[in-house]
């Protein structure tokens, strides 16, 4: 027998034997390793998702959904009633008062934050907190955080290339925003509108290069004085009829808030009839521009270095 042919037998045999030995010995149980739980995550890696309640704020509904990192931008000229002349002072709570006597349902700004109660016990609303009235200069946009650094220094600028001015009103309109679910009654601007209009062309730029929707194309400048849920819901096939109506009877949404149809028709004429003239000469100045993102407020001052 060939040695190469010897020499492979032999270890195959080996290894025979090799495995024999192996199976006469005895298994070992295999011990599964056990997993230790999870460390729980921490509260600030999810956040719950926003939720609207519509009943902490009188029924009003959003317009556009909550998004986390995004921030409310309203541009506007601020009114303060208190530092405004006696005379328009009382014909803006004057317009105010006449119209709760025709439309229970009506809310005043400052009167957000008053208790149902206490607005009920107050008849006049000299005695309710009177902040200011706003002359809108841009619709309700929407910024994100890196943005809003940008956004004020391109307002400041704009302001600083405009002088103060005088500019009075000149009648009363009701509007309505455009999802419909509120209306609300303004004082529409007369002398100074050409001013505003100049502030609003060169305000326009500032909110192109953030990609937000310009002001309306003919706008009306005006200061709303107070608002009220409509019935957003519901068939306009009357409406007509029912706004032209003395009187007005509220209904309640399933949120339990009372809403109306509109304004009725004969308030809007008869507050003109009443307060237009006065008001016409009544003037004011606007000195500023506002900018409210989210909850803060900033303040330049019409040709202010």
């Amino acid at each position: 027998m060939p040695r190469n042919q010897r020499k492979v037998e032999a270890l195959v045999i080996y290894s025979s034997s090799d495995g024999e030995d192996d199976n006469d010995e005895p298994q070992k149980a295999v011990v599964p390793i056990k997993k230790l739980p999870l460390p729980s995550l921490s509260t600030t890696v999810f956040t719950p998702a926003h939720v609207d309640n519509p009943a902490l704020h009188q029924g009003r509904i959003r317009s556009s959904p909550h998004v986390d990192g995004q921030f409310a931008v309203h541009i506007y000229v601020s009114l303060v009633l208190k530092e405004l002349e006696a005379s328009l002072r009382d014909l803006v709570l004057e317009i105010i008062e006449e119209t709760r006597q025709r439309v229970p349902t009506f809310h005043t700004f400052w009167s957000c934050n008053v208790s149902e109660d206490e607005r009920k016990d107050s008849s006049d609303v000299r005695h309710l907190p009177q902040p200011e009235l706003h002359v809108s200069l841009s619709r309700p946009i929407f910024v994100r955080a890196h943005q809003r650094g940008d956004m004020k220094r391109c307002v400041r600028d704009v302001a600083r290339e405009h002088k103060p001015f005088l500019a009075s009103f000149v009648s009363v309109s009701d509007y309505s925003n455009d999802e419909r679910t509120r209306g609300f009654l303004g004082i529409d601007v007369g002398a100074g509108y050409h001013e505003l209009q100049s502030l609003l062309a060169d305000l326009h730029p500032v909110l192109e290069n953030t990609r937000q929707q310009a002001y309306y194309d003919e706008p009306r400048f005006h200061a709303s004085v107070g608002w009220v849920l409509l019935d957003s819901a519901k068939d306009y096939t009357n409406m007509s009829d029912s706004c032209s109506s003395g009187s007005l009877e509220a209904t309640r949404s399933a949120t339990e808030f009372p809403t109306i149809p509109c304004f009725p028709r004969d308030l809007v004429d008869n507050l003109n009839e009443r307060f237009a003239a006065k008001l016409a000469v009544c003037r004011f100045e606007v000195a500023d521009i506002c900018m409210k993102i989210g909850e803060k407020v900033s303040h330049w001052g019409l040709g202010s270095c």
